[in-house]
């Protein structure tokens, strides 16, 4: 069946979408990436459902737009662009591998690889389109003029977005909910940490290899693995109660968060981006410095002052180092090396950077101020019917539970529960139950599952306006 559709795909006419959407459908057929019964397999990195019960397939006659980022259809597109990437990693479960060894030697097959080769290009542009068409670079950029323009960013760069975010999370109902909400989205990059840019440190391309060398080295702790960036994620998960193994909390990530790590790899594995890396690893590494301390005051305010927040203070130490190396070691040597025609790539990576990073913070805080919403103030007026009979973290999933995987609110929706229960999953950390005669609106842009119980009967309406 591959070698007949590898044949089609080579006849067939650039952005053909009826292929593309066989290709996705068997590609997804895979044991690896079929819906699962439950949230999670513990210690198993190759499990990743991909498609879910609202996915129709793919249009592609028009790429998603800024504000279709949020959309199911992105969920899905941005989860195969991952699943695709990530096999230029390594990723091994913690113990067992006997117990795994189909699922291991599946991820990393021959034809996976080949369909996923097939399938990425076009769901690149898909994706990608609406972020070449925020940008436009201009005039004539010389080093003089880009050190000015980075200088005027170092200088009042204070992160407002990200601490939004932080806000949302400090001032919720449930804090600590929210905060969990926070680290899950942030694990899918975090517990990677340096993999994608490290594909741009092999080859020959003299000094600035070895300059960008020395950021993946400390990235990597020197080779000490308890000061490894990633491992010291791995204690701010484990600190919390949630699993370290990556991507275990895969059917919880939102698109906008899967948007910001494809983003990374995309430009990393094309190395026709080489120069809209540079400016991107110099806008997040001077940003990140700010916006660990913010990360930094949100762990302590909310889980007080022994919270695990090594990760962070490490970043707001280290990433000013990085900041300057990214700018004296790399961007001014390459500009002096290879000319001014390189910065308009290194302008367009730099901000390029600040759109996907106001995307994530756009799509945490709709999805953190939703589940919030779920635990009840004590002046809240909200009617009988609307209220939770309960809201919980995620456990064991009920035995009276059906799981349905998650998927994203395309439109404002009613659900009315006739008989039975089910559980809304607003995310890990917020399951609010709903009996007969009640009804629960999901608004659009976020990502939610439903867990019936088995006599569970219930109605789906659009919203009124």
């Amino acid at each position: 069946m591959l070698t007949s559709m590898v044949n089609e795909v080579m006849a067939a006419a650039p952005g053909d979408g009826a292929l593309l959407n066989r290709c996705v459908q068997t590609y997804a057929d895979a044991p690896v990436f079929k819906e699962m019964d439950r949230p999670w397999v513990e210690d198993n990195p190759f499990l990743r459902p991909l498609l879910n019960c609202d996915f129709p397939g793919f249009d592609t006659t028009n790429a998603l737009s800024s504000d279709q980022l949020a959309s199911n259809a992105s969920l899905i597109a941005n989860r195969i662009l991952l699943s695709i990437y990530e096999r230029d990693f390594v990723f091994l479960p913690r113990h067992e591998l006997d117990e795994k060894w189909e699922n291991f030697q599946s991820y990393y097959s021959d034809d996976l690889r080949l369909l996923g080769e097939i399938i990425r290009p076009q769901l690149e542009r898909y994706v990608f389109s609406s972020l070449k068409e925020e940008v436009n670079v201009s005039g004539s950029w010389t080093i003089e003029a880009f050190e000015a323009y980075f200088e005027d960013f170092r200088q009042n760069f204070k992160a407002v977005e990200n601490q939004q975010v932080m806000t949302a999370i400090t001032s919720a109902r449930n804090p600590a909910a929210a905060a969990l909400t926070y680290l899950i989205q942030l694990a899918g990059d975090f517990l990677v940490e340096s993999s994608a840019m490290a594909r741009n440190t092999v080859g020959n391309y003299g000094q600035l290899q070895s300059e960008l060398f020395k950021v993946v080295i400390d990235e990597c702790g020197y080779g000490v693995h308890p000061v490894k960036h990633s491992t010291l994620f791995e204690r701010v998960l484990q600190s919390r109660g949630l699993d370290p193994v990556p991507h275990t909390y895969w059917q919880f990530y939102l698109p906008t968060s899967f948007y910001v790590n494809n983003y990374y790899n995309y430009i990393c594995r094309d190395h026709r981006h080489l120069f809209r890396y540079f400016g991107a690893i110099l806008e997040v590494e001077t940003a990140f410095r700010v916006t660990c301390k913010q990360m930094t005051d949100m762990m302590t305010e909310v889980f007080g002052h022994n919270a695990e927040t090594d990760y962070f203070t490490e970043h707001v130490h280290i990433d000013t180092h990085h900041s300057r190396m990214a700018l004296e070691n790399l961007i001014v040597p390459a500009v002096k090396t290879y000319g001014n025609s390189i910065l308009a790539y290194i302008v367009r990576g730099f901000e390029e950077v600040g759109i996907i990073g106001t995307i994530f913070n756009n799509g945490l805080k709709k999805q953190i101020e939703w589940a919030d919403s779920f635990f009840a103030s004590p002046e809240s007026d909200s009617p009988a019917e609307q209220t939770p009979l309960r809201v919980v973290q995620f456990g064991e999933l009920d035995k009276n539970r059906r799981w349905e995987g998650t998927r994203m609110s395309d439109v404002d929706t009613v659900y009315s529960v006739r008989s039975g229960e089910f559980d809304l999953v607003a995310g890990y950390s917020v399951v609010a139950t709903f009996g007969a005669g009640q009804q629960v609106r999901v608004p659009a842009g976020v990502l939610f599952a439903l867990c019936p119980s088995a006599d569970c009967i219930y109605d789906v309406a659009p919203a009124e306006v």
